[in-house]
């Protein structure tokens, strides 16, 4: 016989042997594998969710590149105040000025069967990171005019204010409904944004001039710029300089950022969470690798006669440590294949819930790479059924011949 030929018949008699122990406590073997396929069910759905929510953070990094935002900076100036007509002066004098977009941020109560104040997001020419889902969306001459218009967003949640001004009609674009007593038409529906940079659920949009209207204020919240230069030392200056004109030496009174900024804290915030949630979930499978440690010491007790005899036949210490490590690898790619095969529908399910009811402040990629996280789960269930079983397979192998037969003939 050759030599590999030898080593895969020793390999599967090692397995046989394996298989053939686990099988006298099948039900202790199918709890073990049961709380080990919770624990890969775990870090399967953690690296899923963060994989996606990684995927889709990409994607909002290169859609706002080169964006800018400008504020009061009202914690250390309470008075600053942020005029409309700073949007002209920044088209006019910045020469790498793509799109100035003003945002003035307010609560006006809604005239439905609510009575509630809600948070109106007056624009102008803003660029959508989301679709229209129906409608069209207020034009500049809307903005021009101070047309008496609103979008929102759409969403299953009923409690948001599109469901709750316009609960009763099937197709609401085009109804009416009225905030602080002023009729306002809904020209379009939005989809919710899959970045969760855009307008949120509970937003109602409307043009900026008929919120300053409607309100008396010309103030804004913010001013957000896209400008063409690479430079972010560049882009600000142009826009401090922009400020200067209006301002004076209150040009300093207002924050300048780059709108990648807020991504660089979400991206810290989601990848802190799945850390987290990655060791709540390796901590789980240390939980049920505890069980694995406990069945096995277990059956070395119960087949202390079993080790006796074949110690005696002429078996090696290396090949009772090699059997009891073999059993324990397969409790764990048992608990493996379980917790892929629960994990696998259920992680569809909940990036499809997360992304439709919007638990999350973004939607999550549902391009799941299963070749990667499959692999994975299975390499590392191996890895942890011959850690834990290596003491167990360690105490079986130090056994004295003597003791195990004398032990097997007392029971």
């Amino acid at each position: 016989m050759k030599h590999g030929e030898f080593i895969m018949d020793c390999y599967f008699r090692y397995v046989n042997l394996a298989i053939h122990g686990l099988l006298s406590n099948k039900f202790r073997v199918i709890l073990s594998i049961l709380g080990l396929s919770l624990g890969v069910f775990s870090v399967i759905i953690v690296m899923a969710l963060s994989l996606g929510a990684d995927e889709s953070l990409r994607s909002f990094y290169h859609m706002k590149e080169g964006w800018y935002i400008i504020k009061p900076d009202l914690l250390v100036f309470p008075d600053a105040e942020l005029k409309y007509d700073t949007c002209k002066t920044i088209d006019l004098h910045c020469p790498d000025v793509m799109t100035v977009v003003p945002y003035k941020e307010t609560k006006m109560l809604f005239n439905n069967n609510y009575g509630d104040e809600e948070r109106i997001i007056g624009t102008a020419n803003v660029k959508l990171f989301q679709s229209v889902k129906e409608g069209n969306f207020f034009t500049g001459e809307d903005v021009m005019l101070g047309s008496s218009v609103c979008v929102m967003v759409y969403s299953d949640i009923k409690f948001n204010p599109l469901a709750k001004s316009f609960w009763a009609v099937r197709k609401p674009v085009g109804e009416t409904t009225s905030i602080e007593n002023i009729p306002v038409k809904l020209v379009a529906i939005l989809e919710r944004d899959p970045y969760g940079q855009g307008f949120g659920i509970n937003d109602v949009i409307m043009p900026v001039t008929t919120v300053m209207n409607m309100t008396g204020d010309r103030t804004l919240t913010r001013i957000e710029v896209k400008m063409t230069s690479k430079s972010d030392e560049k882009a600000v200056k142009q826009l401090r300089e922009a400020l200067k004109i209006d301002y004076g030496y209150k040009y300093n009174w207002f924050k300048i950022e780059s709108s990648l900024e807020e991504f660089r804290d979400k991206a810290e915030t989601v990848r802190f969470s799945s850390m987290v949630l990655f060791a709540i979930a390796l901590l789980t499978m240390s939980v049920a690798g505890t069980g694995i440690i406990n069945i096995l010491i277990v059956s070395v007790y119960e087949r202390t006669l079993e080790i006796g005899i074949r110690r005696s036949i002429g078996a090696t210490r290396w090949e009772i440590l090699i059997q009891f490590l073999i059993e324990a690898s397969i409790i764990c790619f048992m608990g493996g294949i379980t917790g892929v095969l629960i994990a696998c529908p259920s992680v569809k399910g909940l990036i499809h819930v997360i992304n439709k009811y919007g638990l999350y402040n973004i939607s999550l990629s549902d391009h799941v790479n299963w070749p990667l996280i499959i692999s994975f789960s299975l390499i590392f269930s191996v890895f942890l059924g011959i850690l834990f079983g290596v003491y167990p397979a360690g105490y079986a192998s130090k056994l004295d011949i003597v003791e195990c037969l004398r032990h097997g003939e007392g029971d």
